[in-house]
């Protein structure tokens, strides 16, 4: 739990140490938000996955001109002394994202890296996917996609799936319901049912329970996210 402490404190540091208000996050819980960070931003996000495996998962991008973003991602940080084998995950990312329209956005990204499972060791893992981002009005923002990913990222399992994730407002600039989905039978392979708190200085805390997808290994726990998200 010591480690959950400490990895939760460096993403508040970081969070604190970049102004600007909300508009969105960067992902509804797993399932990319198809957002974007705005050029010369930083976006800060840290993820708290509480459950029989409980872990950190920590995600900073920044902004570049044209739609593009970079960023680096620490994924499948273990919070208990019993850290299992594939863990944890040292990525570096990229996306690129445009609005076709006023009421639609794409987005292409990926994240490529290593996962550490012990001193000395390391495999590849990568990550892709290709979403969009409807909005409706007051039915919310829907966002829909696929994706692809090797067994040291995704765990052993389907390496292909689709995605899906809604965000409707319940207090306008407050409050939002969040859902999502990710199909397939790897530990990726997951729902999340919750909600998102917009607080001022653009911070968001975000809470919710995961689902497992059918045949996946997961079980059900409990996740928790901080946010900071920069805008113009």
């Amino acid at each position: 739990m010591i480690r959950g402490i400490a990895a939760f404190a460096l993403a508040l540091a970081w969070l604190y140490a970049w102004p600007g208000p909300a508009h969105a996050q960067q992902s509804l819980f797993n399932v990319p938000a198809t957002m974007g960070t705005t050029n010369d931003r930083v976006f800060v996000q840290e993820q708290l996955n509480l459950g029989e495996r409980s872990e950190s998962n920590l995600t900073i991008d920044y902004g570049l001109p044209e739609g593009f973003e970079v960023g680096v991602n620490v994924f499948s940080l273990e919070l208990t002394e019993h850290a299992i084998e594939e863990r944890p995950m040292l990525l570096a990312n990229a996306a690129w994202t445009t609005d076709a329209s006023e009421w639609l956005r794409l987005q292409l990204g990926v994240q490529a890296g290593a996962r550490l499972p012990g001193p000395g060791s390391a495999s590849g893992a990568v990550f892709a996917w290709a979403s969009m981002r409807l909005r409706f009005g007051d039915l919310g923002d829907w966002v829909v996609g696929t994706y692809a990913g090797n067994n040291d990222y995704l765990g052993v399992g389907t390496p292909l799936g689709l995605m899906c994730g809604v965000e409707v407002p319940l207090v306008r600039e407050w409050l939002a319901f969040v859902a999502e989905y990710i199909s397939g039978t790897s530990e990726a392979s997951v729902g999340v049912v919750g909600l998102v708190l917009l607080l001022p200085l653009g911070f968001q805390i975000s809470a919710g329970l995961q689902l497992p997808s059918p045949l996946s290994p997961n079980g059900l726990a409990g996740v928790l996210e901080l946010t900071r998200v920069p805008t113009t």
